[in-house]
């Protein structure tokens, strides 16, 4: 198993997380319950893989397993409904060697050069399956593939970003916008890694942050994008690439916040492999908004007062959130479809501007009409208008919070602690905590914070981050490094060599080194502290 962690300390690790979610789980090494490629299935399992040419991973003397002596690369894709594969190598000279997977799979890919790039996306021929566009990137880095699979319409995407290619997502991002109906899936290798201290074994390679990851993170945000494995498995440290002892996570499957809600689970596939291994995503086919049981949800707080706190949301801000949005079968309570604002985009622009600047200045009242949702399990549905809002908003605050550029980590005479909030997936907080998070980062008296505190969903005088909401990953970043900051000055009593570092859900701080009884595992009030084998010590806080 190439995992950081020993099992004593996966056992500890586990004890601390939220076993009870049903909406992401994680079950590694369980596929026994998992619908195979059969017809009318109720997960749709989606597998994305860069297999380092397709030639290789194909030919008759690659590895085999041992017990059954059947290919290794056929025994991991038969179970998978949609196979999405990086650096195929497929040219005009060698496209025989994709096509005789024709049998069982319709084939889309791109021809490049035999040597390098190249990817595809096959769907297995058992299910219903109807295309409805196509694109493929000329230098094959990318395909895009709109088509209905069982009835549901998918955005399916395979990316393989060459590390020398800056500029591809961001012309990835603009074809996007012509493919707005559907769940946007994207499965591909990156070729960086989000978070350098739990994403990469530290003691073997540089922690140079790659020049691809600020394209990467603008890819994301455009696009309200979730890291599906790392928000489904908590703080466990696992990697996707291995060579000459480079190991990292570089391979992802991104999925819309809006989306995320398909997720039932994502795991990285333990094969033998010396170079990628495969990740398998299972979305729930068989939900939709006709069959969601929706339950009613606290509104946020009302709004009586008139304060003018002079902050304006400008037109451009509201047409870039619109363009993030997909339109796909997420339910609105009010029962208006992203579909309808993609439509009338200049009318609803001039709509939304009057809305958000009677919000802004404190002379709107959230009613039900705006700040409805309705939640399922541990996620919540709102209307449009509240989430294009909320993503403006959110797109403020994670600037504030940009990571410092990274440098190499002295290990002799420091070490990185990694804070991550775990338990339920809803957080339920005072909003003094709240704002006082934000509050350190942002000026004092930010009109934001009034704004929050008024369209933020609550119960009594806690607030509620649920899913769903833009705001929520952004604010959990601020309430992890606010109890961060705490706890370095209030337990520990040291002063960080350098600023925090926030990475999602992820707040590292580098220290000096510590006396030995600190590597221990410690129980601490409302954390514990523990040693990883990747040099970081973690400490997890309750919620």
């Amino acid at each position: 198993m190439k995992t950081c962690d020993s099992e004593e300390n996966q056992h500890k690790m586990e004890e601390g997380s939220y076993q009870a979610t049903e909406q992401i789980s994680v079950d590694r090494g369980n596929t026994k319950g998992a619908d195979m490629a059969s017809a009318h299935p109720e997960t749709l399992h989606v597998l994305t893989w860069n297999v380092n040419g397709l030639p290789t991973a194909l030919h008759p003397n690659k590895r085999v397993d041992p017990e059954t002596n059947e290919h290794l690369f056929s025994k991991i894709i038969k179970d998978a409904h949609v196979v999405l594969l990086q650096e195929t190598h497929i040219g005009e000279k060698n496209k025989n060697v994709i096509q005789k997977l024709s049998s069982n799979w319709h084939l889309h890919y791109t021809v490049y050069k035999t040597k390098e790039r190249g990817v595809a996306i096959l769907v297995n021929k058992k299910l219903q399956f109807q295309v409805s566009k196509e694109f493929k990137h000329s230098y094959g880095e990318y395909i895009v593939l709109q088509c209905e699979i069982e009835g549901q319409t998918y955005i399916l995407v395979s990316v393989y970003n060459h590390k020398s290619d800056k500029e591809l997502l961001s012309g990835l991002s603009d074809h996007l916008q012509q493919y707005t109906t559907g769940v946007l899936v994207i499965g591909g290798d990156f070729n960086t890694v989000l978070n350098p201290y739990m994403d990469k074994l530290v003691e073997t390679t540089s922690q140079d942050q790659s020049a691809l990851l600020p394209s990467l993170k603008n890819f994301m945000r455009a696009h309200q994008l979730v890291d599906v494995w790392r928000r489904s498995t908590k703080i466990k440290c696992f990697y996707t690439f291995y060579r000459n002892n480079s190991n990292s996570r570089i391979d992802y499957f991104f999925l819309p916040e809006e989306c995320v809600w398909h997720v039932k689970r994502c795991e990285i596939n333990d094969v033998p492999s010396d170079d990628h291994l495969p990740i398998s995503l299972y979305l729930n086919s068989g939900d939709s908004a006709a069959n969601i049981p929706l339950n009613p949800i606290v509104r946020a707080q009302p709004w009586e007062e008139s304060i003018p706190w002079m902050y304006k949301v400008r037109s451009t801000e509201i047409e870039e959130a619109i363009k993030a949005l997909q339109v796909s079968d997420t339910p609105r309570p009010n029962g208006r479809p992203v579909s309808d604002y993609k439509k009338r985009s200049p009318e609803v622009i001039q709509e939304l501007m009057d809305t958000y600047h009677r919000i802004c200045n404190g002379l709107f009242n959230f009613d039900t009409s705006f700040s409805a949702s309705f939640a399922k399990q541990n996620f919540l549905f709102f209307n449009v208008d509240y989430v294009i809002l909320a993503t403006i908003v959110a797109r403020h605050l994670e600037c504030s919070l940009e990571p410092c550029n990274h440098r190499r980590v002295d290990y002799e005479t420091h070490v990185p602690i990694c804070y991550r909030i775990v338990g339920h997936d809803v957080i339920s907080v005072e909003w003094g905590e709240l704002e006082k998070a934000i509050s350190n980062v942002l000026q004092a008296g930010n009109p934001l914070l009034n704004i929050l505190e008024r369209m933020l969903p609550r119960e009594g005088s806690r607030i509620l981050l649920y899913y769903g909401c833009p705001l929520t990953p952004v604010l959990r970043s601020f309430l992890v490094r606010n109890r961060a900051e705490d706890d370095l000055e209030q337990n520990l009593n040291v002063t960080p060599a350098e600023p925090l570092r926030v990475y999602g859900d992820d707040v590292i701080a580098v220290i000096p080194r510590v006396p030995p009884n600190f590597d221990q595992d410690l129980e601490c009030g409302a954390f514990i502290v523990r040693r990883s084998t990747a040099s970081v010590l973690h400490v997890l806080h309750y919620n």
